[in-house]
């Protein structure tokens, strides 16, 4: 019996490692498929800005935000509401708006730029926030 028993245990030790074998022999699964992020990275071009800062006098701050997305930097100060615009290529807008009924509008703008741009380069480059 002892014989048998070794016989048993040879044969089942044979089947598994057959089957380790035959396991190590399946192709690997295919990578799954890659993120698609061009949505995502892909900023949304803004209106074409207006040519020269005068032409923002009156705008509502709705329309203001439309055109120039989020200020980076907003204050309270004598009842309106400052804000800035800032761009990496040296340029910048300040612009006061004040209340008009339920909305602010624009009191008063200017752009700050480094020598060699245009006012209106300058308002672009802020809408479309391209450098």
């Amino acid at each position: 019996m002892p014989n048998n028993a070794w016989a048993r245990n040879g044969i089942a030790c044979g089947i598994v490692l057959g089957l380790v074998a035959l396991a190590g022999c399946t192709p690997p699964p295919p990578p799954p498929e890659p993120v698609k992020l061009a949505a995502e990275t892909t900023p949304a071009r803004r209106p074409n800005a207006p040519q020269r800062v005068a032409q923002l006098l009156n705008m509502s701050s709705v329309d203001l935000t439309a055109l120039f997305g989020s200020p980076v930097l907003r204050r309270n100060e004598n009842g309106g509401e400052v804000w800035l615009y800032a761009h990496a290529n040296g340029c910048s807008l300040d612009v006061v708006l004040f209340p008009n009924g339920k909305l602010l509008s624009v009191a008063h703008a200017t752009t700050k730029t480094p020598m060699k741009m245009s006012e209106a380069d300058c308002l672009q480059a802020i809408a479309n926030n391209t450098p």
